[in-house]
């Protein structure tokens, strides 16, 4: 036996397969980097076409896209396009609670705009909030289209739909999906910086255009391809695509939030709950009424549930959805000392019921569904600070 051929003979059996595991490494690891950068392309450009899809549902039911901000006369900044068109990614009963008449950043609308949107997220940002918690927005709208109290139509885009953007990735400064000013210009260059458009990855932007496409755009392309696309009509003027100046700090994980719950059916798997939502800065206590799965429990809500909810959250600021105020619910509600909003499926009380009402002095806002317009006086008479309104008022 050869003695001295025995240690290399150990090397060799050690180095060969190491060898060969690096080699192997070496093809695989670039080619599953490249799928994964594809992949998240492919998440985001999937992203722009749900946003496409949605404007063009909520064109179908305006016949116009949404105003890029809702702006009242008296300069006060409300909401911005990405609000009315989140319905259209899917069926979810938080968006019937944002209050439109409110600024964005308002108590009532907060537990809402905390909420993170997959199709507002890239997937290369680690980002996805705000440092006071509400979700960002990774794309930004063209402020040819979507800018202070828009109303533009298809048809108004005279060079063509297929020439059109509409949105686009934000190389960078994202702003919470909630903030009224979510557009920018195009520019002549992608991945110009933070205020431009473009990927993480730094080769270029998708663009959402008119017709629901959403083209690949490398910074390569001549100047002239996105000068033609920014100048496209109709054309916005300077007041018109105004914006503040502000910047917003961001956090890799959401806000916590306090919440407590009561269980108002607890032998029903498709029953009710009440859940208490607590910002954590302004102690704001939102209660909502919810069900277990997403259909709505064949139970209505009744005065008992109303009952179990003063008790268990007496500190209430708001109180929402789907009950009837009767008079038995009335005289619940004047219970609750704190209690600043309410939002009710329907009003229908007597001389007792509006009594109970009255005696409501933190009561700031009213929503209604259905109402007789009777009620709806007499409570405004009498709660003359308190904004009132309902969505259908019978006579009867």
């Amino acid at each position: 036996m050869n003695l001295r051929g025995l240690p290399w003979q150990r090397w060799a059996a050690v180095v060969i397969p190491v060898t060969v595991v690096c080699f192997l490494l070496a093809l695989l690891v670039p080619a599953m980097l490249r799928a994964r950068t594809e992949a998240r392309k492919t998440y985001s450009r999937n992203n722009l076409k749900q946003i496409g899809l949605a404007f063009h549902n909520y064109d179908d039911v305006y016949q116009c896209l949404p105003p890029g901000a809702i702006v009242r006369e008296d300069g006060v900044a409300l909401h911005g396009w990405p609000s009315p068109i989140v319905i259209y990614f899917y069926a979810t009963p938080y968006y019937q609670f944002i209050d439109y008449d409110l600024p964005w950043d308002h108590d009532l609308n907060r537990y809402t705009y905390c909420h993170t949107e997959p199709p507002y997220q890239i997937p290369d940002i680690d980002e996805i909030a705000t440092k006071d918690g509400y979700g960002l927005l990774c794309y930004m709208g063209n402020p040819n289209v979507l800018h202070r109290n828009s109303s533009v139509k298809f048809d108004d885009m005279t060079a063509g739909v297929t020439h059109t953007w509409m949105a686009g990735e934000a190389a960078g400064n994202y702003q919470p999906w909630a903030y009224p000013f979510n557009w920018r210009p195009l520019g002549k260059r992608l991945n110009d910086g933070p205020d431009s458009y473009g990927r993480p990855s730094g080769d270029g932007a998708f663009l959402l255009m008119a017709d629901g496409s959403v083209p690949w755009v490398s910074n390569k392309v001549e100047e002239k391809v996105l000068s033609d696309y920014a100048a496209a009509p109709p054309v916005a003027n300077a007041d018109q695509i105004a914006v503040p100046s502000r910047r917003f700090e961001y956090s890799t994980s959401i806000e916590e939030w306090v919440i407590d719950w009561i269980d108002l059916d607890k032998n029903d798997d498709e029953g009710w709950v009440a859940s208490e939502h607590i910002v954590t800065d302004t102690r704001f206590r939102s209660v909502i009424f919810g069900s277990k799965m997403k259909s709505t429990p064949e139970r209505a809500l009744n005065t008992a549930d109303v009952r179990r909810v003063a008790d268990k959250f007496p500190k209430a600021n708001s109180l929402q959805r789907d009950f009837v105020i009767d008079d038995d619910v009335a005289e619940v509600l004047a219970e609750f000392k704190s209690l600043a909003f309410v939002r009710a499926q329907s009003l229908n009380v007597s001389e007792r019921g509006l009594a109970a009402i009255k005696r409501m002095p933190a009561l700031k806002r009213l929503r209604i569904g259905e109402a007789r317009a009777a009620d709806l006086a007499a409570l405004r008479e009498a709660l003359p600070d308190c904004e009132i309104r309902a969505h259908s008022v019978s006579e009867d």
